[in-house]
């Protein structure tokens, strides 16, 4: 594993297996089982939906495909970022919507509430990501980078006194910093190009 995801992705670890544990057992006691369950729906649906909502990045990623025989590196790297960042602005879509879905969360920053939101918004994506080979940096990187902005957002409604609409930019950045770092580190090159090839050849 590169460096760069061995340094972000160890602090990660203990929340992404305690925020689960800790949210359950806590809406168990305050019996909000209603929302548990609209919880796991939303996972399970996020995972199939984002199948589908990755269909318009075929307009882009296939003219790149084409692009290689012209070994023309400049219109395919292009192609390749646009068509990354539809995938970077999907997980970010979603996980504006998903903190944004209670008033707990953001009103009464109730904690249980706020992890229930940070597994909500990232689950999806580390299941997608788990059944990727180790090989496959992108999907991985792109996890990575979910799972940051995510409990950057989950720390600022936790500790900052700020209001949705002005998380929302630094949230933003911090996106578009990691996803700008895993192009120029090359992490992003050609895990869609590579995807989409052996799509087309099966």
């Amino acid at each position: 594993m590169p460096t760069i995801l061995m340094a972000f992705s160890l602090p990660l670890v203990v929340i992404n297996f305690s925020s689960p544990i800790v949210a359950i057992i806590w809406l168990v006691y305050l019996g909000e089982y209603l929302l548990l369950l609209i919880s796991l729906i939303a996972v399970l649906l996020s995972t199939f939906m984002y199948a589908l909502a990755m269909i318009p990045a075929l307009a882009v990623l296939i003219p790149g495909i084409f692009l290689l025989e012209k070994k023309n590196a400049l219109l395919r790297g292009v192609g390749v970022s646009i068509g990354g960042m539809w995938s970077y602005a999907l997980m970010a879509g979603w996980t504006i919507y998903v903190f944004s879905y209670l008033p707990e969360i953001i009103i009464d920053k109730s904690l249980p509430h706020i992890l229930l939101a940070y597994c909500v918004s990232t689950a999806p994506f580390s299941y997608m990501a788990s059944k990727e080979t180790n090989e496959n940096w992108s999907a991985h990187f792109a996890t990575l980078t979910n799972q940051m902005s995510s409990a950057a957002l989950t720390l600022m409604i936790i500790f900052a006194d700020l209001e949705m609409s002005e998380m929302i930019p630094i949230f933003l950045g911090i996106i578009i910093i990691f996803y700008t770092i895993g192009l120029l580190s090359g992490l992003l090159r050609s895990g869609p190009i590579n995807l989409l090839e052996r799509g087309l050849a099966a």
